[in-house]
């Protein structure tokens, strides 16, 4: 959990996650991120530490 904060602030910080809200109640949040290209995305997704846990 300490990498995926890690990697989420320097996606803030560098511009590339815009915005992000949590949804109250759950484990979750509803995101925008601002990215070339949907490979870009992917990418960002996929290195994500907690991605493979994701539904």
């Amino acid at each position: 959990m300490a990498r995926e904060k890690s990697y989420c602030q320097e996606l803030q910080k560098s511009g590339r996650w815009v915005y992000i809200w949590r949804c109250v109640g759950q484990y979750a949040n509803i995101s925008v991120f601002d990215v070339a290209d949907n490979e870009a995305l992917h990418q960002l997704l996929w290195d994500l530490p907690l991605f493979p846990y994701m539904t």
